[in-house]
Order: C-alpha cells, then sequence, then structure tokens
C-alpha cells in the first residue's frame, strides 16, 4: 500500500454536503475579473450561493511552460476545502481509486481521499 493511501484525510467535508454544495446555484460577487498571465498563480475570483449565502473562491491558472495547460478549481472559502478542479492538457496520472485520467480531466470532491 502507498503512503498516500495511508495518510490520513486532510478535509472533514460529508460526501452528501459536498454534492449540496457543488450543486448549489452560484453568482459573481466580483464585478470584473481578468485571466491569468502565463505561470500567475493565485488569480481567483468570488462566487455567492444562491440558497445559503456561502462563499467560494474560483482560481484559475495559466501554465508558464505550456500555456495551453490550464487548471481551474472551486474552493469553499471559509474552510479552503477544494470541491472541483478542472485540468486541461495536464499530466495523464492515476487517482487513488486506481483509474487512469487523461491529460483534460476533472477531480471531484470525495470524502476520505481529499
Amino acid at each position: 500500500m502507498s503512503r498516500r493511501n495511508n495518510r490520513k484525510p486532510r478535509f472533514t467535508l460529508s460526501q452528501g454536503e459536498a454534492d449540496r454544495l457543488i450543486a448549489q446555484v452560484k453568482h459573481a460577487v466580483d464585478d470584473f475579473y481578468r485571466m491569468p498571465a502565463e505561470g500567475e498563480k493565485n488569480a481567483e475570483f468570488h462566487v455567492r450561493s444562491d440558497t445559503d449565502g456561502e462563499d467560494f473562491t474560483i482560481a484559475l491558472y495559466c501554465g508558464s511552460i505550456n500555456k495551453h495547460r490550464h487548471t481551474m478549481s472551486a474552493r469553499i472559502t471559509k474552510l479552503g476545502i477544494p470541491l472541483l478542479r478542472l485540468c486541461v492538457n495536464g499530466q495523464p496520472h492515476r487517482n487513488p481509486d486506481g483509474q487512469r485520467v487523461g491529460r483534460t480531466h476533472w477531480h471531484v470532491y470525495t470524502e476520505g481521499l481529499d
């Protein structure tokens, strides 16, 4: 068993709560957003749930070596828990469940797997 499989999860959000938060309709809080330059990290904007006012941070990244590589992630602002991440033209790899994912793929919060 790998070290990754032996570590204790950092996040304690239940799968039901994560699914509920992901499904909520959200609207941008910021009126203006500038797309990140190549290699720029921490380019973020904020959205808020229409349902319960929960705040989320959307982070975007554009690769520095490969300008066609992008990531976009959504996390709960106050807890910092990532809920979704879209990787475009990233590195193929295996998920913790052993499934192989290609260059463009989604990561969706799974309880116990961070």
